[in-house]
């Protein structure tokens, strides 16, 4: 009995270690994933914010209109993003650089500086001091 626990505890353990050490073939590294996940942020602080003067708007569907636009400007699936999202969850270390960066990005689209430009997710930067924001126009499918 002891040597079955002893087994059963090694396989377990083994099992969680093969399945963190794995990187997905289509894994978004790290500036990319910044990009993307800055721009997924933004969209939902976006779609909250509409929803906010306007009570009848769907956030979750327009989330998900901004969200296919992102994975179309950024050239990647939703699988793609997703896969990336959960291994980079499951490696904390790694996790805490890409939001860190993220959070520099969507800090400088925030500054003062960028008041002048048109919020929304997207952003092609092209210097430290001047972030461009295109605003994104999602197509929202209502049910009727």
């Amino acid at each position: 009995m002891r040597w079955l626990m002893i087994a059963v505890f090694s396989f377990a353990f083994a099992s969680c270690i093969d399945s963190r050490q794995k990187k997905p073939k289509n894994l978004l590294e790290f500036t990319p994933m910044t990009a993307v996940l800055a721009d997924v942020l933004t969209a939902d602080a976006v779609a909250n914010e509409r929803k906010y003067h306007d009570s009848l708007l769907n956030v979750n569907n327009l989330s998900a209109a901004y969200y296919q636009q992102i994975f179309k400007l950024h050239n990647i699936s939703k699988e793609q993003f997703t896969a990336s999202y959960e291994y980079y969850v499951n490696h904390p270390d790694e996790f805490k650089i890409v939001l860190d960066s993220v959070s520099t990005i969507i800090n400088r689209r925030m500054s003062p500086a960028n008041h002048s430009t048109t919020a929304g997710p997207g952003s092609q930067e092209t210097n430290k001091s001047q972030t461009t924001l295109p605003q994104l126009k999602p197509k929202i499918k209502n049910p009727k």
